[in-house]
């Protein structure tokens, strides 16, 4: 098992907003989207080797948002069972692995300041 690189995810209240300022001021492309009944909720871009998300915020309002709850830290890896299993033999509290519309395996755990990471394998359509 080896992690297989990190994407920041920064948590937002307007998605489409902040999607504008990435890609005419930090010069991002898209490479991924989902759209939902209230506008755009996930969005995954690129500006050379820099990867970036931005995800929809489930907070009501933004300030209930603080600044250490903008942030995710996603974590890929070529074994998401492996990584649960030693995480959780380590005794620290992760989720249980999910299986996500956005075709990834995947898992949260806090670090000891708070801070949210979340750890995923993407699905092949391999048999």
């Amino acid at each position: 098992m080896r992690f297989q690189g990190i994407i920041p995810v920064l948590l937002c209240h307007n998605p489409d907003e902040l999607l504008v300022f990435y890609q005419q001021v930090m010069r991002y492309i898209v490479i991924g989207q989902r759209q939902g009944p209230g506008g755009l909720e996930w969005a995954h871009l690129k500006s050379g080797d820099s990867l970036l998300m931005l995800q929809k915020s489930s907070q009501k309002n933004r300030q209930e948002l603080t600044a250490k709850d903008n942030i995710l830290l996603y974590y890929y890896t070529d074994d998401v069972e492996a990584e649960h299993r030693f995480i959780s033999a380590k005794q620290y509290p992760v989720t249980p692995i999910t299986t996500t519309g956005y075709k990834m395996k995947e898992f949260f755990i806090d670090d000891p300041e708070g801070n949210r990471l979340a750890i995923g394998q993407k699905i092949t359509d391999e048999l």
